[in-house]
């Protein structure tokens, strides 16, 4: 490990530790419902509106993230509560998780999405060492998806809140993530068979050989979506560098040659002026915006690690993807993140979003893992 690594991994840590975790913790909960926030303001009051149900699951990897660290404060309080949403105030018909709460705790918007399902699956893999009930609610959501979802043409419909076309690999990816996390926390006899599914999906259909890139956007039959096949997202195709990396560790397949391909192509045609990943790309080269969000910055950062980490990447290219990201860390308020990053370099002045504590804290536990190996 390079000193400029070490170092890094050093800030990333005390950042987690010192400043992120004790701010969520207490500024980002409501203790008087049980919530997670959905965004935080500057002067870290909350920003009104309601709670995504994915957010609340989200919150609890955090915290059941700062427990593995050995954080001190009341991680694991937040990992019951947080749990404790998704089987109660969260849950709606089937088993499967809502949508939307309001500030009451309630859940006025009760549809069910297959992305949502899938965040709250990784939120009981994570929580499973603290939560004895979490691989049963797990296997219960499962049920539902399995029994109300299941596509004849493969993978899953994707539940009420988006429209049934195009589909989309995205609530896929995450599904797969949550099976590879359910199969080291509770068992590979259900998770392993589900992310080998995925696995075939992936590269069945969403992995497009010809053009070496990763399709968003489908038809009814896995065929790319005649309106909006064209759309790719850099970041998604840094995910899958990574989530490849895992399923070669689980399952032994050489998944290296197709990552190598994603990892270039988002290098190649998702990077702007300022050297940050963007949030969408076009096909055969091109980007829709140079506008760029702080999640794919943490993704690019996911892959560039684990390309260091099996002899086909660098220390520059981690260095490189964690100062970018760093770039978006500088806040008005330590702990706080900038979202959007526009066209010119300048930031959106804006409430953080909880939603990207998950990218942020995935990507710099990776870090910090590697530079411990």
């Amino acid at each position: 490990m390079s000193a400029a690594l070490a170092q890094r991994a050093a800030a990333a840590k005390g950042w987690l530790l010192n400043v992120a975790f004790p701010l969520w913790a207490d500024k980002g909960f409501d203790a008087a419902t049980g919530l997670f926030h959905e965004k935080l303001n500057a002067d870290l009051s909350p920003a009104p509106g309601p709670r995504r149900v994915r957010v609340q699951a989200r919150q609890i990897y955090c915290f059941a993230l700062a427990g593995r660290m050995g954080w001190s404060g009341p991680w694991r309080e937040r990992v019951e509560a947080g749990f404790a949403t998704l089987s109660g105030a969260a849950r709606a018909e089937g088993g499967a998780v809502g949508h939307l709460l309001d500030a009451r705790g309630k859940l006025p918007d009760a549809r069910r999405d297959l992305y949502d399902q899938a965040f709250a699956l990784l939120a009981c893999a994570h929580a499973t060492p603290v939560v004895p009930d979490a691989p049963k609610r797990a296997h219960e959501i499962m049920d539902f998806i399995e029994h109300s979802w299941k596509s004849p043409k493969g993978g899953y419909e994707e539940g009420e809140v988006e429209p049934p076309l195009p589909r989309r690999q995205n609530p896929h990816m995450h599904l797969f993530e949550a099976a590879l996390a359910l199969q080291d926390a509770a068992g590979a006899a259900r998770w392993r068979p589900l992310a080998q599914q995925i696995a075939s999906l992936f590269n069945a259909h969403f992995f497009d050989a010809e053009y070496g890139v990763l399709r968003e956007f489908f038809e009814a039959d896995w065929k790319p979506s005649a309106t909006k096949g064209s759309l790719l997202e850099p970041g998604h195709h840094f995910e899958w560098v990574w989530l490849l990396a895992r399923w070669r560790d689980a399952s032994g397949e050489d998944t290296g040659p197709i990552a190598a391909k994603l990892y270039e192509y988002g290098e190649r045609y998702g990077i702007n002026t300022h050297d940050v990943a963007v949030d969408e790309m076009l096909l055969g080269g091109g980007m829709v915006s140079a506008r760029a969000r702080l999640w794919p910055q943490t993704e690019r950062l996911k892959a560039a690690l684990a390309r260091l980490e099996d002899g086909s990447g660098d220390a520059e290219a981690v260095v490189n993807a964690y100062d970018k990201l760093a770039l978006y860390l500088d806040a008005p308020a330590p702990g706080l993140w900038r979202d959007r990053m526009n066209e010119d370099g300048s930031f959106v002045d804006e409430p953080a979003p909880a939603s990207s504590f998950y990218h942020i804290a995935v990507a710099l536990d990776e870090l910090i893992r590697l530079a411990e190996i």
